[in-house]
């Protein structure tokens, strides 16, 4: 990263924390809803489905699902799709990871 980008950013990230501190940020305040976040995903990639079911039965008993667990294995899975040309999803799927 150049110097002229790097000042950029540290001095963006500067003014957004003032902000913030005062009340004033531009960036809109968001409710991450973590339990639900998987089902926009699934919808988009239901070859993931039985992953997640697995994922799921295997986590159930601790005090929350380890999401990153979870989220490098969609990655794998994303990846291997990538390898085998089944990319026909990927704007539902990216869609999705936006939302």
């Amino acid at each position: 990263m150049n110097s002229l980008v790097r000042l950029s950013l540290v001095t963006w990230a500067s003014e957004e924390q003032k902000a913030l501190y005062a009340g004033k940020a531009s960036t809109p305040s968001v409710r991450f809803d973590r339990p639900g976040m998987f089902e926009p995903l699934l919808q988009a990639a239901p070859s993931f489905c039985e992953k997640w079911k697995t994922f799921q039965e295997e986590y159930r008993s601790g005090d929350g699902l380890p999401l990153f667990l979870v989220l490098s294995a969609l990655a794998r899975h994303l990846i291997q799709d990538v390898e085998t040309g089944s990319t026909h999803r990927f704007d539902v799927i990216f869609d999705a990871v936006k939302r």
